[in-house]
């Protein structure tokens, strides 16, 4: 997944994530909790980020493509903004 650049700190916090994981996977070790941890963290992250855009950085979350990817918006930006279906996938992204 693509970020952009004042997503860093999300984008730092999904990597751990995904390392603990991959690390529990592989020792057999329960990383619940560590994992847990990492992913409260993300959400506040996430709200803390997203509430503070300034109108370039809306400008340029809107145009990402990411946003065509979704179903629901709530769950890119994770905060509750209104609920909206993306219909535009790559297959019929131009379809009239």
């Amino acid at each position: 997944m693509e970020y952009l650049e004042f997503e860093t700190p999300i984008k730092v916090l999904v990597d751990k994530i995904e390392q603990c994981k991959e690390l529990g996977d592989q020792t057999q070790v329960d990383v619940t909790e560590t994992c847990d941890k990492l992913k409260k963290k993300l959400e506040e992250t996430k709200k803390e980020i997203y509430s503070q855009l300034t109108a370039w950085q809306r400008v340029q979350l809107s145009l990402h493509f990411r946003l065509y990817q979704c179903t629901d918006r709530r769950d890119l930006y994770g905060i509750a903004w209104r609920s909206s279906i993306c219909r535009r996938q790559s297959h019929d992204r131009w379809d009239g």
